[in-house]
Protein backbone atom coordinates (compact mmCIF):
# COMPACT_ATOMS: atom_id res chain seq x y z
CA UNK A 1 0.00 0.00 0.00
CA UNK A 2 2.75 2.44 0.93
CA UNK A 3 4.70 1.51 -2.21
CA UNK A 4 1.61 2.30 -4.28
CA UNK A 5 1.37 5.67 -2.53
CA UNK A 6 5.02 6.37 -3.36
CA UNK A 7 4.49 5.38 -7.00
CA UNK A 8 1.43 7.66 -7.33
CA UNK A 9 3.32 10.53 -5.68
CA UNK A 10 6.26 9.98 -8.03
CA UNK A 11 3.97 9.99 -11.08
CA UNK A 12 2.35 13.22 -9.92
CA UNK A 13 5.76 14.76 -9.27
CA UNK A 14 7.06 13.66 -12.67
CA UNK A 15 4.02 15.23 -14.36
CA UNK A 16 4.65 18.66 -12.88
CA UNK A 17 8.44 18.87 -12.38
CA UNK A 18 11.12 20.42 -14.60
CA UNK A 19 12.91 18.17 -17.13
CA UNK A 20 16.26 18.45 -15.33
CA UNK A 21 14.69 17.04 -12.10
CA UNK A 22 13.20 13.95 -13.77
CA UNK A 23 16.43 11.82 -13.87
CA UNK A 24 16.94 12.20 -10.10
CA UNK A 25 13.27 11.40 -9.37
CA UNK A 26 13.42 8.34 -11.66
CA UNK A 27 16.66 7.18 -10.00
CA UNK A 28 15.10 7.43 -6.55
CA UNK A 29 12.01 5.66 -7.83
CA UNK A 30 14.18 2.78 -9.14
CA UNK A 31 15.85 2.59 -5.69
CA UNK A 32 12.46 2.38 -3.98
CA UNK A 33 11.32 -0.36 -6.38
CA UNK A 34 14.58 -2.30 -5.89
CA UNK A 35 14.29 -2.06 -2.10
CA UNK A 36 10.67 -3.19 -2.32
CA UNK A 37 11.62 -6.23 -4.43
CA UNK A 38 14.35 -7.08 -1.92
CA UNK A 39 11.82 -6.77 0.91
CA UNK A 40 9.32 -9.02 -0.90
CA UNK A 41 12.06 -11.61 -1.51
CA UNK A 42 13.05 -11.52 2.17
CA UNK A 43 9.40 -11.80 3.28
CA UNK A 44 8.91 -14.78 0.96
CA UNK A 45 12.03 -16.43 2.36
CA UNK A 46 10.83 -15.87 5.94
CA UNK A 47 7.38 -17.19 5.10
CA UNK A 48 8.94 -20.28 3.54
CA UNK A 49 11.02 -20.91 6.67
CA UNK A 50 7.98 -20.49 8.88
CA UNK A 51 6.04 -22.96 6.73
CA UNK A 52 8.94 -25.43 6.92
CA UNK A 53 9.04 -25.21 10.72
CA UNK A 54 5.25 -25.47 10.97
CA UNK A 55 5.11 -28.53 8.72
CA UNK A 56 8.02 -30.32 10.38
CA UNK A 57 6.84 -29.41 13.87
CA UNK A 58 3.36 -30.79 13.14
CA UNK A 59 4.79 -34.00 11.65
CA UNK A 60 7.17 -34.38 14.59
CA UNK A 61 4.37 -33.97 17.13
CA UNK A 62 2.24 -36.58 15.35
CA UNK A 63 5.14 -39.04 15.22
CA UNK A 64 6.09 -38.34 18.84
CA UNK A 65 2.52 -38.89 20.01
CA UNK A 66 2.39 -42.15 18.05
CA UNK A 67 5.69 -43.24 19.62
CA UNK A 68 4.41 -42.54 23.13
CA UNK A 69 1.13 -44.37 22.46
CA UNK A 70 3.20 -47.35 21.32
CA UNK A 71 5.51 -46.94 24.32
CA UNK A 72 2.58 -46.93 26.80
CA UNK A 73 1.04 -49.98 25.13
CA UNK A 74 4.34 -51.89 25.25
CA UNK A 75 4.91 -50.90 28.87
CA UNK A 76 1.53 -52.34 29.82
CA UNK A 77 2.01 -55.48 27.72
CA UNK A 78 5.47 -56.16 29.16
CA UNK A 79 4.47 -55.32 32.74
CA UNK A 80 3.33 -58.72 34.00
CA UNK A 81 6.22 -61.05 34.77
CA UNK A 82 6.44 -64.30 32.86
CA UNK A 83 4.39 -66.92 34.65
CA UNK A 84 6.70 -69.79 35.50
CA UNK A 85 4.07 -72.16 36.85
CA UNK A 86 2.42 -72.70 33.48
CA UNK A 87 2.47 -75.88 31.46
CA UNK A 88 4.71 -76.41 28.44
CA UNK A 89 2.07 -75.38 25.90
CA UNK A 90 1.34 -72.10 27.70
CA UNK A 91 5.06 -71.39 28.14
CA UNK A 92 5.61 -71.87 24.41
CA UNK A 93 2.73 -69.54 23.67
CA UNK A 94 4.22 -66.98 26.08
CA UNK A 95 7.62 -67.30 24.40
CA UNK A 96 6.08 -66.93 20.96
CA UNK A 97 4.17 -63.85 22.12
CA UNK A 98 7.34 -62.37 23.66
CA UNK A 99 9.22 -62.91 20.39
CA UNK A 100 6.46 -61.11 18.47
CA UNK A 101 6.70 -58.23 20.94
CA UNK A 102 10.48 -58.11 20.52
CA UNK A 103 10.07 -58.02 16.74
CA UNK A 104 7.63 -55.12 17.19
CA UNK A 105 10.19 -53.30 19.37
CA UNK A 106 12.96 -53.91 16.83
CA UNK A 107 10.73 -52.57 14.04
CA UNK A 108 10.02 -49.44 16.11
CA UNK A 109 13.77 -48.61 16.16
CA UNK A 110 13.60 -47.36 12.56
CA UNK A 111 10.69 -45.08 13.40
CA UNK A 112 12.45 -43.86 16.52
CA UNK A 113 15.59 -43.03 14.51
CA UNK A 114 13.53 -40.92 12.11
CA UNK A 115 11.79 -39.23 15.02
CA UNK A 116 15.12 -38.40 16.66
CA UNK A 117 16.49 -37.04 13.36
CA UNK A 118 13.46 -34.81 13.02
CA UNK A 119 13.85 -33.62 16.61
CA UNK A 120 17.51 -32.78 15.97
CA UNK A 121 16.61 -30.94 12.79
CA UNK A 122 13.93 -28.93 14.56
CA UNK A 123 16.24 -28.15 17.46
CA UNK A 124 18.93 -26.87 15.11
CA UNK A 125 16.35 -24.61 13.39
CA UNK A 126 14.32 -23.30 16.31
CA UNK A 127 16.20 -24.20 19.50
CA UNK A 128 13.08 -25.38 21.34
CA UNK A 129 14.07 -27.24 24.54
CA UNK A 130 11.31 -29.82 24.03
CA UNK A 131 13.39 -31.27 21.17
CA UNK A 132 16.89 -30.67 22.55
CA UNK A 133 19.54 -33.34 23.11
CA UNK A 134 18.21 -34.15 26.59
CA UNK A 135 14.69 -34.74 25.26
CA UNK A 136 16.10 -36.91 22.49
CA UNK A 137 18.19 -38.92 24.96
CA UNK A 138 15.17 -39.41 27.23
CA UNK A 139 13.14 -40.76 24.32
CA UNK A 140 16.00 -43.10 23.35
CA UNK A 141 16.40 -44.27 26.96
CA UNK A 142 12.69 -45.03 27.23
CA UNK A 143 12.88 -47.07 24.04
CA UNK A 144 15.98 -48.91 25.26
CA UNK A 145 14.21 -49.78 28.53
CA UNK A 146 11.27 -51.30 26.62
CA UNK A 147 13.65 -53.15 24.31
CA UNK A 148 15.55 -54.62 27.27
CA UNK A 149 12.30 -55.81 28.87
CA UNK A 150 11.19 -57.35 25.58
CA UNK A 151 14.56 -59.09 25.15
CA UNK A 152 14.40 -60.52 28.67
CA UNK A 153 10.86 -61.77 28.10
CA UNK A 154 11.82 -63.42 24.81
CA UNK A 155 14.85 -65.27 26.21
CA UNK A 156 12.91 -67.49 28.58
CA UNK A 157 12.92 -70.90 26.90
CA UNK A 158 10.44 -73.61 27.74
CA UNK A 159 11.96 -76.94 28.67
CA UNK A 160 12.29 -79.56 25.94
CA UNK A 161 9.90 -82.47 26.04
CA UNK A 162 12.39 -84.97 24.54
Amino acid sequence: MKVDMVLRAAEALLACCREDQKPEILARLRDVKAQWEETVTYMTHCHSRIEWVWLHWSEYLLARDEFYRWFQKMTVVLEPPVELQLGLKEKRWQLSHAQVLLHNVDHQAVLLDRLLEEAASLFSRIGDPSVDEDAQEKMKAEYDAVKTRAQVASTIHPPDTH
